[in-house]
Parts: C-alpha cells; sequence; structure tokens
C-alpha cells in the first residue's frame, strides 16, 4: 500500500484520518462497525487530480432491471463488489510517471519511526479512500481490464451512450442485426467451448464505482465477466439483493422485478415519524400547498434553537425523499416543490415533508417491472394505446406535461417493461408566458432525457426501428411538433420546437395527443385528485390488473 520514507523536502504531505462506518444488512440490521483508514485530500489540487468519474445512470440500472423482466427465463442477474478497489489500483506504475509521489501521515496509534528515531511518511504506491482521484484512477484501470483483457481474451464494449454500462456478446450472432429476442433465444442451452475461451453469449453490466449490477444469458458468462476483473482485484458477487440500496426483488412465478426501499422507508419513519404521533395520508401530496421560507427567530429568542433543528430534518427528510422518489416516483411533485425552500425551509415546508413521509411508510407503491405477459421489449405494431383494457404496451414509450402555477414546471414519465424507468419533474430555467410554451419546453426536455435511453437499447440489440410515442395532452403543442410552419411566436419557442421537429423528421419519436386523464405525466407537475392519482400511479408502478377507468375519475 506505502513506503515508510523520511519526510522529503518541501514535500506536501496529506492528513490521514480514521472512518467508522455502521454496516447493515439487506435488511437494514446492524451487521458490524467498520473502520479504515482514510486519506484527507480535501487540500489536493484539482488541476492536477482529476476529481470526476463517471458512474451509471439511474435510468440505466432500471432499464437493466427492466430487460431481465422482459426477458426473465432467459437471463441471470447479478450483483458484485470490487472488494480492493482502491487498495489494488497502483499509482506508482509507468503510466504515472509524470505524476507527483503521494505523501500521507501514518495512521494514528500505528506510528513507526526511523533508525534514529526521525518522523517518516508514508509514500503512497496505491490509491486510498479520501484521495480525490481515487474514484477516477481506479475507473480507469476497470475500463482497460474490461475493454482491452488481453491476447486470446474477449473485451466488453463499452456503452456510448452510458459510459459505465458495458456490453458483452460472443457467438455466432455477434455483430449481425439480430434482435436481443433472436440473440437470447439462440443462445439458450447452446454448447460452450472449452473454459479456457470466452463462453457463447450475450451480457450486460453497469458500474457505480466499485459496484457491478448486470444480467447475462448464462452463468459462464457471468464468469468470464469477473474473471477479467480478478486479474487485477478480488470481488464477490451474488444474485440480485441490494443494489445502490435499492432492494430488487426477482419474483419466479410472476416474471417480475421489483424496485423498492423498504429498510429506508423503516430507516425514514424510525429517525422523524416513530416519535410523533402519525396519521396515513391516502395522497402523497395535500390539496393545497402554502409554502414559506423560513422566517429565523432573533438571536435572544429560545424558539431559534428548535427553528434551526426544524430546518437541519427537513432538509434531511427531503434529501432522503429526493432519493426514494427513483423507487416510488408518486412521492417526487411535492417533494421536489418543498425543495424549493430547502435553503430556507419554513415550518409549512417541514409540515410537508413529514407529510410526505407518512404517506411513503403507508401506502408507497414500487416499482415492477415485466409479468407473465411481457416477454419482449420491442414496440409492438400498432402501439398499444395507454390504458386500453386487459393489454398494455412494454416497448419504450413515454409521456410529457406542463404546469404553470406557481411557476413553470416539467414532468416526464419514460416507460419499459410495464413501469417507469425515468421520471422527470424539474422548474423550467424562466416562467413561461403560456400553457402552450411551457408544454413545448417540457416537450424538448423529455426528448433529451429520451435519446440516450434509445441509443442504450439499439446497444443492447433491442431495435428501435419504430418511433417511440411521445403522448402529451396538448393539442398545440403536438401541432408545433409535427408541422415546422406552426410556430412562429417567437425565436425562443422556435428554437424549442426545432428539437421537437428534427425528432419527428428523422423517426425517433412519434408525438401524439392523449387525453389528460391519460397522461400519466400530470402527477410530476401538479396535486391530481386521488382516484386520479391512483390510476396514473397503477399504470406507472405497474400494478396488475386494470387500473380504475377514466368514467370513474
Amino acid at each position: 500500500t506505502w513506503t515508510l520514507v523520511p519526510r522529503p523536502p518541501g514535500a506536501e504531505v496529506l492528513r490521514t484520518t480514521w472512518a467508522y462506518a455502521i454496516k447493515t444488512t439487506d435488511t437494514g440490521m446492524f451487521h458490524k462497525l467498520g473502520t479504515r483508514v482514510c486519506v484527507v485530500g480535501t487540500g489536493m489540487d484539482r488541476e492536477i487530480y482529476n476529481a470526476y468519474s463517471d458512474v451509471m445512470r439511474m435510468s440505466s440500472l432500471k432499464t437493466i432491471a427492466a430487460i431481465r423482466g422482459a426477458y426473465y427465463t432467459q437471463l441471470i442477474s447479478f450483483q458484485a463488489d470490487v472488494s480492493d478497489a482502491f487498495q489494488s489500483t497502483r499509482i506508482d506504475g509507468p503510466e504515472h510517471k509524470d505524476m507527483k509521489p503521494i505523501y500521507v501521515q501514518q495512521a494514528k496509534g500505528f506510528e513507526k519511526y526511523g533508525p534514529n528515531g526521525q518522523h517518516l511518511v508514508c509514500r503512497l504506491n496505491v490509491t486510498m479512500q479520501g484521495l480525490i482521484h481515487a474514484a477516477s484512477t481506479f475507473s480507469t484501470r476497470l475500463n482497460a481490464l474490461l475493454e482491452r483483457p488481453g491476447a486470446g481474451k474477449i473485451g466488453l464494449r463499452r456503452s456510448v451512450w452510458d459510459p459505465k454500462v458495458y456490453i458483452y456478446h460472443h457467438g455466432p450472432l455477434a455483430n449481425s442485426d439480430a434482435s436481443l429476442d433472436k440473440i437470447l433465444s439462440t443462445y439458450q442451452g447452446i454448447e460452450q467451448p472449452p473454459s479456457t475461451k470466452a463462453p457463447i453469449g450475450w451480457g450486460m453490466i453497469g458500474i457505480h464505482v466499485d459496484d457491478l449490477t448486470g444480467v447475462v444469458s448464462s452463468a459462464a458468462v457471468q464468469s468470464y465477466i469477473l474473471e477479467l476483473i480478478q486479474v487485477t482485484y478480488g470481488t464477490t458477487s451474488s444474485p440480485w439483493t441490494k443494489v445502490l440500496g435499492f432492494k430488487i426483488t426477482c419474483d419466479d412465478s410472476n416474471h417480475t422485478v421489483t424496485l423498492s426501499a423498504d429498510a429506508a422507508l423503516a430507516d425514514l419513519h424510525a429517525k422523524h415519524l416513530a416519535h410523533r404521533i402519525c396519521v396515513s395520508p391516502k395522497h402523497p401530496c395535500p390539496s393545497t400547498l402554502d409554502l414559506e421560507a423560513g422566517i429565523a427567530p432573533d438571536a435572544t429568542d429560545p424558539r431559534l434553537a428548535a427553528f434551526k433543528e426544524m430546518q437541519a430534518e427537513t432538509c434531511s427528510i427531503l434529501g432522503k425523499l429526493l432519493w426514494l422518489g427513483n423507487a416510488y416516483p408518486m412521492l417526487l411533485y411535492p417533494t421536489v416543490r418543498g425543495c424549493e425552500f430547502m435553503s430556507n425551509p419554513g415550518w409549512s415546508v417541514h409540515k410537508l415533508a413529514l407529510h410526505i413521509s407518512m404517506y411513503a411508510t403507508s401506502h408507497a407503491v414500487p416499482l415492477v417491472y415485466g409479468g407473465l405477459a411481457c416477454t419482449s421489449l420491442i414496440l409492438s405494431e400498432p402501439t398499444v394505446l395507454p390504458f386500453t383494457s386487459g393489454r398494455k404496451e412494454y416497448g419504450l414509450h413515454c409521456f410529457a406535461d406542463a404546469g404553470l402555477m406557481p411557476k413553470s414546471i416539467t414532468g416526464g414519465t419514460i416507460m419499459l417493461a410495464g413501469a417507469s424507468i425515468l421520471d422527470i419533474c424539474q422548474r423550467q430555467h424562466l416562467e413561461g408566458p403560456s400553457s402552450h410554451a411551457v408544454e413545448v419546453v417540457a416537450a424538448s426536455s423529455v426528448l433529451h432525457a429520451l435519446i440516450p435511453i434509445r441509443g442504450l437499447l439499439q446497444e443492447c440489440s433491442i431495435h428501435q426501428v419504430l418511433s417511440t410515442p411521445m403522448y402529451l395532452d396538448s393539442s398545440s403543442t403536438v401541432a408545433v411538433a409535427n408541422n415546422r410552419a406552426a410556430p412562429h411566436r417567437s425565436v425562443w419557442l422556435q428554437r424549442r420546437t426545432i428539437v421537437l421537429n428534427e425528432a419527428v423528421d428523422l423517426e425517433e419519436v412519434r408525438i401524439a395527443h392523449i387525453s389528460e386523464a391519460d397522461n400519466i405525466a400530470d402527477p410530476n407537475t401538479k396535486y391530481n385528485k386521488h382516484l386520479v392519482m391512483v390510476r396514473h400511479q397503477h399504470y406507472k408502478c405497474n400494478i396488475a390488473g386494470d387500473p380504475p377507468g377514466s368514467h370513474e375519475l
């Protein structure tokens, strides 16, 4: 890890500290206390050391779960952890000859001295936690192991659309235009070559720092991918259980993959609700949102301590709810509204945060991908319209909507394998002059999020031959998107519509009108009545059976 040397004259020596972590099980129960010596790298020069490192997009993680749900019987899912990611990433090799040596203090309590009692420092040979470039250096090394494994080995192809997703394909259909449906059916049960050669099959992995999540066509492909990494690093692998903090449950009887966060909900309840008298609201958002910024009491006011405690708790809850929104999309809109006051929340924002938390811990519905009726992710032809009784579209499709009150807001939902893989709820940069203008901005924002997902699916041999349906409830926005001659109001609006026009011309999307009652992006822009919210949640989360009909709203 390091070499003990006398401190070179004029060399910068970074401090070290002991970090203590509470390790929990997949269910959130206490497992053990972990200790680790870390470098305090906050003073490192960011002009010299690369502090940025890519991680897999959340939509890519959900895409992997959706692919597993759609091709349930033909794929194996696994997760892996690189146990010595930083400790085995060397920084003393010839490729680092232009970098200055890094010196750090010895770990407190374990100091050693030179023969004459002089102080010694550690010259690092590998990266350590706390170095600002540790993650990027490890990522570079891992990329090389996967893409360029050496003579006689087949590497993985790095995705263009998400640089932390890698695709493996070796076999008679490699480099062909065969769809994933055909690839998996062809390779199922195929005779494998000797273990010294690359196995025939298909696989896909996503990487978040040192955590891998993947689906493969056979155990041989899984072993092969892990062996590429084990040339340098140690790994532990298992079936899906807890991935990036989320619980992923595979149901063999219903062929579904559920993304939830039970442990995080339990922690939310224990820390913020258990000591309070709670109710179980059936809606995540109150019907009226009269939110105000905080007004701090005077420094001599005895209520100041309670006010500061309220603000700290509000920010903590809202941060947790933002993360939980990845698994429970109906939490997103009220949470984003509360986050408008994150810098200075008032008591009304605190009340909203507690309301959302009570709903989340009692009624939140997770995302479910796949199902017995989902056997492919190729878009149907003709496309199954949303809320068609007894049928559902499992191919890629999306919805866009916008709200004006109190500020312009974009809402969007991108669907795959029956459930949402990306929900968008974000404030627009400017307050829109009209409902039509904000709808155009919303549609173009959803389009920008859609294109990388289309590209990733294409790389996975899930061919996007048909245009992806984008459903809007604004007739005027549908008109300007499908007709270049329509918008003449302003240059600003024309620039937005050109993006939509080009996507339509290139047949990347097909923009169609849908009623507001059927637009499942609507809950991401405003409060919906309870029955409307339940209906949209039913479709968005892939709940079994038919949702409440529009005639019941």
